[in-house]
């Protein structure tokens, strides 16, 4: 019987082996593939650049553009999302200033990659510097103002302001999914915005105790073409 000893710590191994064989942990196959995670709800961020032109209207200086652009908000399903987006620019050319765009944009994916968006907001520009014919003829001194003015139309725009008021958008885009949590998107968009230009005298009305500014209505439509890099 001097055999069974050994056989017993032969086939206990065997079956401690076939256990730990049994318990081997296996990677499972993806459930969804990267385009389908994209196309599920959540949240989504972009970061990205853009070129830009930008025309004025009643003559005013015409303008190009350095944008930093930044999107977030989420996706809904898979049909829609609701974003927001800050451009920040550096406007050059005939008119000089610091630029900015701020928009909800509700965006309509169209089909793999595609998708459209219609945003409304309000845009400005900082430190605003034309250089056109000045002065104004219906502005002869900004600091012999007694009360502020708003001039009738932008012909001969005043030399240096701040602007501010309503915009609007529309952007087309197409998006390359480049893993689960990546992806790039080039777009094309057009706006128009509509601002109150303001050049304050440094003075205050006497009756009013306002600050005295002499304005002008300045609109500006304008094109970009731009990429960003996003991830959820």
């Amino acid at each position: 019987m001097r055999w069974l000893g050994p056989l017993v710590a032969l086939l206990m191994s065997s079956l401690t082996s076939d256990a730990t064989r049994a318990v081997e942990p296996k990677r499972s196959l993806p459930i969804e593939s990267d385009a389908e995670g994209w196309a599920s709800s959540g949240f989504r961020m972009a970061l990205g650049y853009a070129y830009g032109w930008e025309r004025g209207f009643e003559g005013l200086p015409d303008t190009i553009s350095h944008a930093f652009v930044v999107r977030a908000g989420a996706r809904i399903d898979q049909d829609w999302s609701l974003l927001g987006t800050l451009q920040y620019a550096i406007a050059d050319g005939d008119l000089s200033a610091l630029s900015y765009l701020v928009t909800i944009d509700p965006t309509w994916h169209v089909g793999p990659g595609f998708e459209l968006a219609i945003g409304l907001g309000f845009g400005g520009l900082v430190g605003a510097y034309s250089d056109q014919p000045y002065p104004n003829p219906d502005l002869e001194d900004l600091y012999e103002l007694e009360h502020s003015l708003t001039l009738p139309d932008a012909t001969h725009p005043i030399d240096s302001c701040d602007a501010r008021g309503p915009a609007a958008l529309g952007r087309v885009g197409w998006r390359l999914v480049l893993d689960e949590i990546w992806s790039v998107a080039l777009h094309l968009e057009g706006h128009l915005r509509w601002m109150a230009c303001e050049a304050p005298s440094g003075e205050l009305a006497d009756d009013t105790g306002e600050a005295i500014v002499a304005r002008q209505w300045w609109g500006f439509s304008g094109v970009n073409l731009g990429l960003t890099f996003g991830w959820r």
